[in-house]
């Protein structure tokens, strides 16, 4: 149980309960061996018992401690001490963003802005370590009383998601990703689409998606479109309407490829709100919709296929059967299987899907599911047609050979006699025919090994290409292990010098000689001469890393004030001289012959004297002269 005065690792000091979630309390310590005030965060029982989750939150938390950007809240430490599971923060001062919105409402659009480029700015670092966020929302960005906005609970959420339903989900599944809400895989694309509806909220003072329960939240995020902001709030820029857009897009890919892309477009904002200069990635060529083929389009197919004749009752077919299927809303169209085709028809009809199986993977992007459907269709039917085409042609040209034969044979046989010229014509046209059959054969095999070597060619340059891309990655990863290895400097900890006793000047340049940043305070000693350091913050032998700010004390001299000579000066005077110097002063009166009324005839202690600031100088007031006199009243003001 953590209470106010505990010690973490003989280090942290509890001082204070700042916050708590539904994972983890947050407290204000004090750090007593750097001397600085940082906050703890320390995991509840629940999740401290649950060993896999402990090491995914050691191991994650450990990794977010190198991110170090100024909008992200610096992991200092993680460990754990007496049972507890426990992260050590940079103490930021300052009020969640939720609480911002709440407190205004909704925020105006440059503020608005401002704040989302920040937090893209500290989620841009994070995923350039490697490291996702996977739980941004408004509760876990801190601005701070100085307006810096700044990410936290880096490291952590994965670890959260993977393992555990926190008590606070309800919250964090109003910023959810679809792909998260299905239980997918999340990338950077995640954090984005989180990030739009942080944008979101902060315009307009409202989540977009909202419900009784925690399920029917995540099935809107899956399936319904995302309301524009400007149904809220009118004054709202087209081009923030459009960032929000693409943030949130239900399909990944259409997202923002990274948070570089959204600062850019969000600067860009600023500068020109009212434009839509936006570049959105449509769903498909025409949108996914069905395209009727145009007279355009069978003049040129025609003209691609040559002096093949195309059926224009193919294409009147093929216009019916897509105005049923829009009517109706079916599915896919079925393909038709061509009849009668020969071993070669089957070899074509390979060769086409091998063709057909390529261009569609070197297509870039996706297409609509139903497009896809439509160009195969049109693909498959004119290929089959065009093989009918090559076929009838072949078999009316043996064919008339054949029954030029036939005639020939059956006039020589009327005339009851051999026709020698008809033999010759019988022999030449057989000849002419088996060479045209053996031509076809040759071209056919002709295309299999052309196939053939195609494929090993695109096979053999793959793997140069995938070869050299190994190449130029190991080398530049070479490059530059070793120019960290020559340039970096990994602050080490080194225990601080002992410079009490010498001077200033000394002292500064010897700290400074280690890497160390000096500054100074003065403070009076009676046992330290004037300009010695009395000692330094933190305290000497302390493990401080260089870069790290020491304080160093020196000596003002003695505190002792001398006082000053007041006797004959007027009790105004006397006063000011005295409470100056930061000494009080007494009054009390007497007579005297040769002291004016009104001014000081004794003082004690006696000019010259050597005492402590705040110390008590008594005065004696002159009335006049002594028995015929009368006595003076020290006005208020004077004592």
């Amino acid at each position: 149980m953590i209470s106010e005065g505990m010690i973490l690792a003989d280090r942290y000091e509890i001082l204070s309960r700042i916050g708590t979630g539904g994972m983890s309390d947050v407290y204000k310590a004090q750090d007593n061996k750097l001397s600085r005030f940082v906050a703890i965060k320390v995991l509840k029982q629940e999740y401290a018992e649950n060993a896999n989750f402990v090491t995914k939150f050691h191991a994650e938390a450990q990794a977010a401690a190198g991110l170090i950007h100024s909008n992200i809240v610096g992991v200092y430490d993680v460990g754990e001490d007496q049972g507890l599971q426990y992260i050590v923060m940079e103490l930021v001062e300052g009020i969640t963003l939720k609480h911002y919105i709440e407190k205004k409402l909704r925020l105006s659009v440059k503020e608005s802005i401002s704040i989302a480029i920040q937090m893209a700015q500290g989620l841009e670092c994070a995923h350039k370590a490697g490291i996702i966020h996977r739980d941004v929302k408004p509760q876990n960005v801190i601005i701070s009383k100085d307006g810096k906005v700044k990410v936290t609970d880096f490291g952590i959420a994965k670890a959260a998601t993977s393992e555990t339903i926190t008590s606070n989900v309800m919250g964090s599944v109003h910023y959810t990703s679809p792909e998260q809400a299905r239980g997918g895989y999340s990338d950077e694309k995640s954090d984005i689409y989180s990030l739009g509806v942080v944008l979101f909220e902060m315009l307009t003072g409202r989540v977009p998606f909202d419900g009784d329960t925690t399920v029917n939240i995540a099935i809107q995020h899956i399936q319904d479109a995302m309301p524009s902001p400007r149904e809220f709030v009118g004054d709202i820029p087209v081009s923030i309407e459009q960032i929000i857009f693409k943030c949130t897009e239900k399909n990944s890919d259409r997202r923002y490829t990274s948070m570089s892309e959204v600062i850019a477009d969000l600067k860009q904002s600023l500068l020109t709100p009212d434009d839509n200069f936006i570049k959105r990635i449509p769903s498909g060529g025409n949108g996914g919709a069905t395209r009727m083929v145009s007279e355009e389009d069978i003049m040129s197919i025609k003209s691609r296929t040559g002096s093949i004749d195309v059926d224009e009752s193919l294409i009147s077919a093929y216009n019916r059967n897509k105005d049923r299927q829009s009517e109706e809303g079916t599915g896919r169209p079925r393909r038709r299987r061509s009849e009668g085709d020969g071993s070669a028809d089957r070899r074509e009809r390979g060769r086409d899907e091998a063709r057909a199986g390529r261009r569609k993977d070197a297509r870039p992007g996706k297409r609509s599911e139903e497009t896809s459907d439509t160009e195969a269709f049109e693909e498959d039917e004119l290929r089959r047609k065009r093989r009918e085409a090559i076929r009838r042609r072949r078999e009316q040209e043996m064919g008339a050979g054949e029954e030029r034969g036939r005639s020939q044979r059956t006039q020589s046989r009327s005339s009851g006699r051999p026709s020698q010229s008809g033999t010759s014509r019988r022999r030449r046209e057989q000849e002419r025919s088996s060479s045209r059959a053996a031509r076809y054969r040759q071209e056919d095999d002709m295309d299999e090994r052309m196939s053939m070597i195609m494929r090993i060619i695109a096979v053999i340059v793959g793997i140069i290409i995938l070869i050299l891309i190994v190449f130029i990655a190991r080398k530049v990863m070479d490059v530059g292990e070793s120019s960290l290895s020559e340039n970096s400097v990994v602050p080490q900890n080194k225990a601080l010098q002992d410079v009490r006793g010498q001077s200033f000047e000394s002292a500064k340049a010897a700290l400074e000689a280690e890497g160390y940043v000096v500054q100074s305070r003065n403070e009076a000693s009676d046992s330290v001469a004037s300009g010695k350091v009395i000692g330094t913050e933190p305290a000497a032998g302390s493990m401080v890393p260089s870069g790290y700010t020491i304080t160093l004390v020196v000596s003002s001299g003695s505190g002792n004030i001398s006082v000053p000579g007041v006797v004959n000066v007027s009790a105004a005077e006397a006063k000011v001289v005295l409470e100056n110097l930061g000494l009080v002063m007494s009054l009390t009166q007497g007579t005297s012959d040769t002291v004016p009324s009104g001014s000081v005839i004794s003082q004690s202690p006696e000019a010259g004297s050597m005492v402590a600031p705040g110390s008590t100088v008594n005065v004696v007031i002159s009335t006049g002269a002594g028995e015929g006199g009368s006595r003076i009243r020290v006005p208020e003001q004077h004592r």
